[in-house]
């Protein structure tokens, strides 16, 4: 059975930091506003060691996730929303501080 990966905008509510896995890879919980769904990080995957995603909490993000066949939502993976400013694409660093002053 091939698994269906679905791409989506949504506002990242809140990210909990779970138990490492067996080999000591980051585990994350993540909850989504408006999509209704909360799944976890695959075990040692590593998109999750690009940065810590609890920065991205209350800010617009496009998350990749899929079903397991048991029914369970795997996080494929999480990244800040781009932001373009005068044709120019800014960093993470500018998008987050972005972000905070009109929140």
């Amino acid at each position: 059975m091939q698994l269906l990966h679905i791409t989506k905008n949504a506002i990242l509510d809140n990210v909990t930091r779970l138990k490492n896995s067996t080999n000591g890879g980051r585990r994350y919980r993540f909850n989504f506003d408006g999509l209704g769904i909360s799944g976890t990080n695959e075990s040692d995957a590593m998109w999750i060691l690009e940065t810590d995603p609890r920065r991205f909490e209350s800010m617009p993000v496009t998350v990749e996730f899929h079903h397991t066949p048991n029914g369970r939502v795997v996080i494929d993976h999480v990244q800040l929303i781009k932001i373009k400013r005068n044709g120019k694409l800014l960093s993470e660093s500018e998008t987050i501080e972005l972000i905070k002053k009109y929140n």
